[in-house]
């Protein structure tokens, strides 16, 4: 199942308001980015032993990962979900990384730097300000964020120690090694993205949304920086030049981390939203279910399987998500925009009655609005209105299994907006699930363009 929500639009107009060469423009970029769908994926979560506060995660220098307990423990979880290992440290580890020594460094919320051996030998080292984040920077130390100092610091593996103090007076949170050797952090209380040499040379730039609360931020693998807007919804992109685009996610949440992915991609934790993210670097976003509740998914990395790790701070437990695989890529045919199905008509095959929370509804789609039958998916515009309640609903093609990633997701009485690629089955069939409570709502669906 393939639901790509692309960013430019978290309240929008169908396709048929917008001009014909702005629509054909979008839909083409978009698909040149788009020839694969993807199968519903599932998302494994591994419990930990007792009752823990699951924060940052890493990819260790052993084939496992390697997770921070913000109650004072640093665990080991095999790419098999075996917890092997934890090891009770001082503070409330947050951010942990794999140095280039073979050791585990992590922040914790002290004035201290924290290593730590395989085998659970630890070594603190004194800083000024709260540690927050760490990462290993293009010179070989390690770089992180000092919260109450409002400093940047580097380490070298032997314990050398260097700070560097940030011009604005903000909160500093995430940190990464940039494609141009710099290293890049964020600035939540200052809405700022900072850049900083290895020289110490710092250079700030301010998000175009106030307020935003940059937080986690990664390097992309198109050479940019990829960053959270927790207070805002969104993920930034930042080019080394400074240039910062912003994507509005599909649910309002706070994001927490973001990661780089062996798909070319970007993951990232919806924490509030309860869901795994996912945005190519044309700025689609994906959206994958977790099965535990009110799980808040918080920090997340890429794993020597491939998969994505991440974090389950409410949940005691590590959760897994593999990268959907590819399938052959199609040709894309534009079509004139047309409403191919609108549930506030009377009742019909592509009319009423409106959707009934938790029921599925087919609607065969191929012959209407020049949808061809063999049609393999659908550029469209998905649009719900007269909720009774908060829900969401998920589309996926006639014949297959009910996936676990959302289509569009909305509050009672919202009235939302969401562009899409939606695979189709055979004679162009498509299911719709709604996920409510409780009550109905209106679908209205206009298709723009198709896949053969």
């Amino acid at each position: 199942m393939f639901i790509v929500a692309a960013g430019g639009k978290r309240h929008g107009q169908a396709f048929a308001g917008l001009p014909r060469a702005h629509l054909c423009s979008f839909l083409w970029i978009l698909g040149l980015f788009i020839a694969a769908s993807l199968v519903g994926q599932a998302v494994n979560e591994f419990p930990l032993p007792g009752s823990r506060l699951a924060y940052g995660i890493a990819a260790g220098p052993d084939g496992a990962l390697w997770f921070a307990d913000f109650l004072g423990r640093v665990g080991r979880i095999t790419t098999g979900g075996v917890v092997s290992v934890e090891y009770t440290v001082p503070g409330n580890p947050e951010g942990i990384v794999a140095g280039p020594d073979g050791n585990l460094w992590f922040a914790n919320l002290t004035n201290n730097i924290n290593r730590i051996t395989t085998a659970g030998v630890l070594t603190q080292f004194p800083v000024s300000g709260s540690t927050q984040r760490v990462t290993v920077g293009s010179d070989g130390a390690l770089w992180f964020t000092e919260q109450s100092s409002n400093k940047i610091g580097r380490i070298t593996t032997s314990g050398a120690l260097t700070e560097y103090s940030v011009p604005t007076s903000g909160t500093l949170y995430g940190i990464a090694a940039g494609s141009d050797g710099n290293l890049w952090f964020t600035e939540f209380g200052a809405s700022k993205v900072g850049r900083i040499t290895t020289a110490g040379v710092v250079t700030e730039f301010t998000t175009p949304t106030s307020s935003s609360g940059p937080y986690g931020i990664t390097a992309g693998p198109d050479g940019n920086l990829w960053f959270d807007e927790s207070n805002a919804s969104k993920i930034g992109r930042i080019t080394t030049a400074g240039i910062i685009t912003e994507f509005p996610l599909p649910s309002t949440t706070r994001n927490y981390d973001i990661t780089a992915g062996s798909d070319g991609n970007l993951w990232f934790t919806e924490f509030d939203a309860n869901r795994i993210g996912r945005i190519t670097t044309a700025g689609a976003v994906t959206e994958f279910f977790i099965t535990t509740a009110n799980s808040n998914p918080l920090g997340i990395a890429s794993g020597p399987d491939g998969s994505l790790w991440f974090t389950e701070f409410s949940a005691s437990k590590i959760g897994r998500v593999a990268p959907p695989g590819a399938t052959p890529g199609a040709s894309f045919y534009t079509l004139t925009p047309c409403r191919v199905i609108d549930t506030r008509n009377p009742n019909g095959p592509l009319a009423g009655p409106s959707l009934v929370a938790g029921t599925d509804r087919l609607f065969l789609l191929g012959g209407a609005c020049s949808i061809p039958s063999t049609a393999r998916a659908l550029a469209v515009n998905l649009v719900v209105t007269q909720s009774n309640a908060l829900g969401h609903l998920t589309a996926y093609p006639g014949g297959s299994a009910l996936p676990l990633v959302s289509s569009i997701n909305y509050s009672a009485g919202q009235t939302r907006a969401n562009n899409a690629i939606l695979p189709v089955g055979s004679g162009g069939s498509v299911i719709v699930h709604c996920g409510q409570s409780s009550g109905t709502v209106h679908l209205i669906l206009d298709v723009s363009g198709y896949f053969q």
